[in-house]
């Protein structure tokens, strides 16, 4: 996770802290002003950060690209790359980096934050997964390190979240759509539910959320409904469809509900009767993927992007004698990312959509550069897995389920 400097940055620091033997939050522990020279050019911190520290990656990234361009533009000229932990900014330690001139005259590039104490992290599942999804390809947000911490939030919500349960006695476990594309293995079909998926048996499927945009996309019509029974290649999908199912067989889904597919689109009767379910659709899916960023499915779910810009990273403490577990402390990252989202994604511009995030207990929502979570009891980004904005209150959310299914 870290380089060997940066480790030494760390031995240092917990030198100089004063450490209580039990600790309960990040301030109990007593932290003091320490800086050090992690490199001594832009060469020797790239190959730290190619070697995926995660320290090193963050200030790499830290100076703009025109920055990289000009200031940073000699790779091998002598300069200090300086490391600082500073307990002085607020309740929690700040870590800046700064880029110094060797011949001592100054910055070349002043101190910036590149990440801040988020508190303590004491869940084994959450520590896990960052592990694992730091360590794992993670240059896109359909990439096994992103989906990763998508598996941590579905498996959390439904093994852990009463309130993001389907209220009792109203068809939670046994509601399917009439039908659903079948995506186990390597193929892609269209099923008759009541026909395929037996009383009984796991009827969990995922529901997807997306703008249709302008150039066509693929239907189920009256004329192809037979042929969509039998197969569907995947180059007939949109890039939106396409990595809807990676993701939904990724996450260890079967089944997946998309409009334009599991509707007959040129079937007035049909349509009327399907529209008329959609409140149940989104209801009882067991998870909505939302493709927030895409105007249409040309575009896709995913987004290239670097994630050890994105995920949180933790320090281990020195164990004292009283404590029999490791206590770990969660930084946020400050890493400049690209294209970071935010604002009001082409998704939420269209007024059906409402609909689909009231109703949706559990939405992973991808955002541009990085993969979100909403559900009735939690919400996170990659860069705050269990605490960041939500779109909407979850009080008039978790309201909204309520008359939906009184109603």
């Amino acid at each position: 996770m870290f380089c060997n400097q940066c480790q030494a940055f760390w031995h240092e620091t917990f030198s100089k802290a004063k450490i209580p033997q039990a600790i309960h939050s990040c301030e109990d522990v007593h932290w003091e002003y320490h800086e050090t020279t992690l490199h001594n050019s832009i060469r020797d911190l790239k190959q730290a950060s190619d070697l995926r520290c995660r320290l090193c990656r963050i200030i790499y990234f830290t100076p703009t690209d025109h920055e990289h361009e000009t200031l940073l533009k000699d790779v091998d000229e002598p300069l200090s790359i300086v490391l600082t932990i500073d307990p002085s900014k607020g309740p929690h330690p700040v870590l800046s980096a700064e880029f110094r001139e060797k011949s001592g005259d100054g910055a070349r590039i002043s101190k910036r934050m590149v990440a801040s104490c988020s508190g303590l992290l004491s869940d084994e599942n959450l520590t896990t997964t960052l592990k694992t999804s730091a360590e794992s390809n993670n240059d896109s947000t359909g990439s096994d390190g992103a989906l990763e911490l998508a598996a941590f939030w579905t498996k959390t919500c439904l093994d852990g979240h009463d309130k993001c349960r389907p209220p009792a006695g109203h068809g939670a476990s046994s509601f399917v759509p009439t039908r659903l594309l079948d995506v186990s293995s390597n193929s892609i079909r269209l099923i008759e539910s009541e026909q395929e998926i037996k009383e009984g048996s796991d009827r969990s499927f995922v529901a997807l959320s997306h703008c249709w945009g302008l150039i066509p996309i693929i239907r189920t019509l009256i004329d192809n409904y037979d042929e969509h029974r039998k197969g569907i290649a995947p180059e007939r999908l949109s890039k939106t469809f396409r990595e809807a199912v990676h993701a939904t067989r990724k996450l260890g889904y079967r089944y997946i509900w998309i409009d334009s597919l599991c509707i007959k689109q040129d079937d007035g009767e049909d349509w009327a009767a399907e529209a008329a379910t959609m409140c149940d659709v989104y209801q009882y899916a067991t998870l909505t993927i939302a493709a927030a960023h895409a105007p249409g499915g040309d575009v896709g779910c995913y987004a290239e992007r670097d994630g050890l810009l994105q995920l949180p990273f933790f320090i281990e403490l020195p164990q004292s004698a009283v404590s029999k577990e490791p206590t770990r402390i969660q930084f946020t990252s400050y890493g400049r990312v690209k294209d970071i989202g935010g604002g009001n994604p082409a998704l939420y511009g269209r007024a059906w959509v409402l609909q689909e995030q009231l109703l949706s207990p559990r939405m992973l929502i991808f955002d541009g550069a990085q993969i979100k979570w909403e559900c009735l009891t939690m919400h996170g980004s990659e860069k705050s897995p269990t605490s960041s904005t939500t779109r909407h209150s979850l009080y008039y959310k978790y309201c909204g389920i309520l008359r939906c299914a009184f109603e």
